[in-house]
């Protein structure tokens, strides 16, 4: 029960975009490509939590997680591990989906559409913010 709570730990990455402020200040960059960094580093901070929670979903509730983990040779790995969760997550966000891994039970099918749906939001605010 304690263990999701440490997730509001998470917040301290929200002190890290003060280095944007620092970066502009000191390095007088323009405001585009300030934007431009701000939103790609965004995006990936969120397809890296993404990830760790698809990763971690497969983990908990994935029947057949050993036999997922030998078919891909992810076994012995994190950053295997990691690679695989993260291609997973930019196959869903890039809508290219090609399918070679997907949600192989309800509670992964859920979270992948909750992916969807965020990867949808994020484009929305990239396209209008740009």
């Amino acid at each position: 029960l304690l263990k999701p709570l440490r997730l509001v730990k998470l917040l301290r990455i929200l002190k890290f975009a003060k280095i944007f402020d620092v970066l502009d200040s000191l390095l007088r960059i323009s405001p585009q490509v300030l934007q431009i960094c701000k939103l790609t580093f965004g995006v990936a901070l969120l397809v890296h939590l993404l990830s760790c929670i698809f990763w971690l979903l497969k983990v908990q509730y994935d029947e057949d997680f050993e036999d997922f983990v030998d078919s891909w040779h992810v076994q012995e790995s994190v950053s295997k591990q990691w690679l695989l969760a993260m291609y997973f997550i930019n196959t869903v966000f890039t809508t290219v989906g090609f399918g070679d891994i997907s949600g192989s039970n309800n509670v992964e099918r859920i979270y992948a559409i909750f992916v969807m749906w965020v990867g949808t939001a994020v484009f929305a605010y990239i396209i209008s913010a740009l």
